[in-house]
């Protein structure tokens, strides 16, 4: 995962940049700037499986993603990770030909468990509060910004 930090706004580790920063960690996404003007110098057209994630407390069991950049609209069709016994598939894409950029995703979870999902914030929690059972959902999400944190 820290590999893939660069694409989200966080700062690879061991890197000391002064205009990146690492998400403060009460935050999931950092609310740091993209550099939206990279996706005008390149097009790609990226397939990548994981089938191992090496992640600090995130239940992620594999993971893989095709990426299409072609004239600043990146597109991630799909993106699917297998955590907490279950997937999510999202298929989203950064549209970085308008002023702030606007993301566009479609999510679907399949067969979520909230016990591994929860994982340790349950455990600090009497057992007739812990949540449990199968979680299952779709979402749409659009928005503009310059980050990756304002557009969600």
């Amino acid at each position: 995962l820290q590999d893939l930090a660069p694409f989200i706004g966080a700062q690879p580790p061991g890197e000391n940049n002064s205009q990146a920063h690492v998400a403060q960690p009460e935050t999931v996404i950092p609310d740091v700037k993209l550099n939206l003007d990279r996706l005008q110098t390149l097009d790609a057209d990226v397939r990548f499986t994981g089938v191992r994630i090496v992640s600090a407390g995130l239940p992620l069991d594999d993971f893989s993603l095709h990426l299409i950049l072609n004239d600043s609209l990146l597109r991630l069709n799909p993106l699917t990770f297998g955590t907490a016994n279950g997937d999510i598939k999202i298929n989203a894409s950064i549209n970085a030909r308008e002023t702030p950029a606007h993301l566009e995703a479609d999510m679907a979870m399949t067969k979520l468990s909230l016990e591994r999902l929860l994982g340790g914030v349950q455990k600090a929690l009497p057992a007739t509060e812990r949540a449990s059972g199968i979680v299952r959902g779709a979402a749409r999400i659009t928005g503009k910004g310059a980050s990756l944190h304002n557009m969600l």
